[in-house]
Order: C-alpha cells, then structure tokens, then sequence
C-alpha cells in the first residue's frame, strides 16, 4: 500500500509556484509581483491566504516589500546559479584569443632566438 502524498497549505503550495518561477527566470530579480488582490483572483486563494504567500517567500529570501510600493522579487535569489552580466562570456573568450596568439608569437620568438644563441 502506497503512503498518501504529503499535504501542505494553499498558500506553501503558491509560493512554491512563485518560486518556481523565480528560480526559472520567469520572474526576474527585481520584477514587482502582482497585488495581493490580483495574485488572490489569479490563484483562487483569498488575500490572508496571498499576505503568507508573502511572508512566505520574504522569509525564504524570494522577495522584498517595499511598504506602499508593492512586493518585488529579490535581486539576490537564494541558490541560484550566478549569472555573468551580458557580453562577459564573449568578451572574456575574446581576451583569451587574443592571448594565446600572444603566448604563441612569444613561443616563436623564444625558438628563434634559442636556434639562433645555440652552435650549429
């Protein structure tokens, strides 16, 4: 006989959404999260239900308050995968390139003058 699921709370259950969708980039840090009246209709929960959502996800370190602005996804996600800022990869790749190009004009400078110091 198989053990029944583990239940958890409405609001557990839409603040894992939430940040399933944080985590997935679909909310991106910094993003303000709908009002609590919207996030009640959008997730059929009543808004005491949407203020532990909240709380939820402000404790876990998902989002920030701002009192009288409104609810904003934190711009330093808990676990996440640091992301480089744009254009860093391709610039870096560049740099690389161009020294090894370097390092191997020095490696031909070297023969050259270790053929050119040894007795023939």
């Amino acid at each position: 006989m198989s053990e029944p699921a583990a239940r958890s709370y409405p609001y557990q259950q839409v603040a894992a959404k939430i940040i399933e969708k944080i985590r997935a980039r679909k909310l991106a840090p910094g993003a303000k999260l709908p009002t609590i009246r919207e996030m009640a209709d959008e997730h059929g929960i009543t808004t005491a239900t949407v203020q532990r959502v909240i709380r939820a996800l402000t404790d876990s370190g998902y989002a920030e308050t701002v009192p009288g602005i409104g609810v904003f996804v934190s711009k330093v996600i808990p676990d996440a995968e640091p992301q480089p800022p744009a254009g860093a990869v391709a610039q870096l790749a560049a740099e690389l390139t161009a020294l090894r190009q370097t390092v191997a004009a020095l490696a031909e400078r070297v023969d050259a003058i270790d053929g050119k110091g040894s007795p023939s």
